[in-house]
């Protein structure tokens, strides 16, 4: 099965003013210096298969400075069809999500529906941030192959807030709302029985792909590791929320769930925050995301598009070989690769045996494509 995007139009988004890019259906490599654009226009590729950007930014802040709205338009191709994704704001507007001309009424129904796995240096949150990041990751790439647990995954959350409030309220002024209590336990549990198992199924489901794809950039020199911690492996969710009741009053927040779960990177044994050296943090995070579109593109029968954004930092020249190696020879999809070193990427693209498309960016403009 093919797919790819054969060319984008932003207007306005972030620091593009106006720009129309064809892309290739294999490889296309995105060059320009710092603040050129690059990753912006990663972003705006992004943002038609996530319905928002991987930058943090809000979609109010994505519109170009003293300008009023944001356009990002994108053409694929798909299984000897075309197929149109767009988004439009206008300040202190409504935003609207469109596929095929149709808009979406909600937009967490588009996700998955356009496969893509970005590599970026924001990544490094997966390691080094709280384990929050962990557990977004999973849910993530859980719901880009199932969106009824993307469904699941909100509905928790709605409810856990509903449930924080309550506490906090019977912490404060002494309320005592235990029927209130018990309906919330009762909804909390079965999503969050849900969440749990889709979790623990996908980690197991995940490793092989994992173990195998960091062997390959490493060179098999250190083993890693990825394990799920939860309370629930050995406890039931409801009874735990009723057990937890009197802990949970005085705190005021629910203190157990798989809200508070963690997924445990580690490298040689230990913790990979502290274990690792850069050059081992980044070829385990670049294996992370690989080993994600391996699993995506298993499950699905489709390959999602390959976004690698200034991956070749902190590697050595070994690693870097061996993550050419692993992209271009083992049955990736669309790829796009940004750097600023034109150097380096001429090294690269002499060493490439197939077609290619090189995107020249400059202030935000396309600078020049061959």
């Amino acid at each position: 099965m093919s797919f790819y995007l054969k060319e984008i139009e932003t207007v306005n988004f972030r620091n593009h003013e106006a720009i129309n890019v064809s892309f290739h259906p294999r490889l296309n490599f995105i060059v320009g210096p710092n603040a050129s654009g690059k990753t912006s226009l990663l972003d705006a590729i992004y943002y038609l298969s996530f319905t928002k950007g991987f930058m943090g930014a809000t979609d109010q802040e994505n519109i170009r400075t003293q300008t009023d709205f944001f356009l990002v338009k994108g053409n694929y191709f798909r299984n000897d069809s075309d197929e149109t994704v767009s988004c439009g704001l206008k300040k202190d507007g409504k935003k609207q999500f469109m596929r095929n001309g149709k808009e979406y009424a909600r937009f967490f129904e588009h996700i998955g529906s356009f496969p893509l796995v970005i590599v970026s240096p924001y990544d490094q949150g997966l390691i080094n941030g709280p384990s929050e990041e962990r557990r977004k990751y999973a849910d993530s790439v859980i719901s880009q192959i199932d969106r009824p647990y993307l469904e699941t995954v909100l509905s928790y959350a709605k409810i856990l807030k509903q449930r924080n409030a309550l506490l906090k309220n019977m912490a404060e002024n002494g309320s005592n709302d235990k029927d209130m209590l018990s309906v919330y336990n009762t909804q909390l549990a079965k999503h969050g029985n849900h969440i749990y198992k889709s979790r623990n199924n996908f980690v197991q489901a995940f490793l092989p792909f994992f173990n195998e794809i960091y062997a390959r950039l490493s060179g098999k020199s250190e083993p890693v590791s990825i394990s799920y911690i939860s309370r629930l492996h050995e406890n039931i969710f409801g009874d735990l929320l009723e057990a937890n009741t009197q802990r949970d009053m005085l705190a005021g927040t629910t203190t157990s769930g798989p809200h508070r779960d963690e997924l445990l990177f580690t490298i040689n044994g230990l913790p990979a925050k502290y274990a690792g050296s850069q050059g081992q943090q980044k070829t385990f995070l670049l294996s992370l995301r690989l080993a994600q579109y391996a699993y995506i593109r298993q499950t699905i029968g489709l390959p999602p598009l390959l976004l690698l954004d200034d991956i070749f930092d902190k590697l050595d020249d070994q690693r870097v070989a061996n993550l050419l190696e692993e992209v271009l020879d083992h049955n990736y999809g669309q790829i796009f690769i940004t750097h600023t070193n034109l150097t380096m990427l001429t090294w690269v693209l002499g060493n490439l045996k197939q077609d290619y498309s090189v995107i020249k960016l400059k202030n935000g403009l396309l600078d020049e494509q061959r």
